[in-house]
């Protein structure tokens, strides 16, 4: 299959489905989030649908729900490990519960394929790959840098100054007890997120802005995540006092 015959897409989600076929959740270059049946998954050479991996694939139907017609590798196989693992999986549920299926979007395809790219790379930060797709999925739903330009009167944001953000009027500036100063809020704007000092404040805000947006359920990998980092740190502690 080539690019003539085919879209890219990568696996966000599956679940198996009846007796050899799944339920699969991609994020594609020409549809943006497409949901698909896979059938027939367990025939003898047929390729496996893995997360991270880019395919080429040709689906069809009329409704929401495509039936996934085939489907081939298309690029080299990533393979994220320990904390790049979750991550990933961070990625992918953040994709499948803020993006509406059937819109194309070409510049978060993009987005998606760079923090993928970023958390492959070993000497890559994994907040800044993070915080470079939040700013993609957040700009989708209007609330991406260019929120970041002005304040609620339309007016520059100034260095010095403090501001809260208000969902209805934007950046109001305040005296005292500020969310964050016009030189963070310039700092994030910058997309930087490889430096510390603009990573900081950008997680926080794009953590406030996400929370709001996914609602009342928890995303599972951020319980995940926190659970494996537990499991780390125990097993450092017990390392370091077995040396003693």
């Amino acid at each position: 299959m080539t690019d003539a015959g085919g879209h890219r897409c990568y696996v966000l989600h599956s679940r198996p489905y009846r007796e050899s076929s799944a339920l699969v959740e991609l994020l594609t270059a020409a549809e943006g989030r497409v949901q698909a049946v896979a059938r027939g998954l367990r025939r003898k050479g047929r390729v496996t649908l893995q997360p991270f991996v880019e395919y080429w694939g040709n689906w069809q139907g009329r409704g929401e729900l495509k039936t996934l017609m085939n489907f081939e590798l298309a690029g080299a196989l990533r393979t994220l490990t320990g904390e790049r693992l979750y991550a990933g999986l961070y990625l992918n549920e953040l994709t499948v519960r803020l993006i509406r299926p059937g819109v194309p979007l070409p510049s978060l395809f993009q987005a998606y394929v760079q923090a993928l790219d970023g958390l492959a790379g070993a000497g890559t930060a994994i907040a800044g790959a993070l915080r470079a797709y939040e700013a993609a999925v957040l700009d989708v739903h209007g609330y991406g840098l260019d929120s970041l330009e002005t304040d609620a009167m339309g007016r520059p944001l100034e260095n010095g100054q403090a501001y809260r953000w208000d969902w209805t009027q934007g950046w109001v500036p305040v005296g005292c007890g500020g969310e964050f100063t016009g030189a963070e809020l310039e700092a994030v704007r910058s997309g930087s997120f490889h430096l510390p000092e603009v990573e900081r404040p950008a997680r926080r805000l794009f953590r406030q802005r996400l929370d709001i947006l996914l609602g009342a359920r928890p995303l599972r990998s951020r319980a995940l995540f926190k659970a494996y980092k537990e499991k780390q740190d125990a097993t450092a502690t017990r390392s370091a006092r077995g040396k003693h």
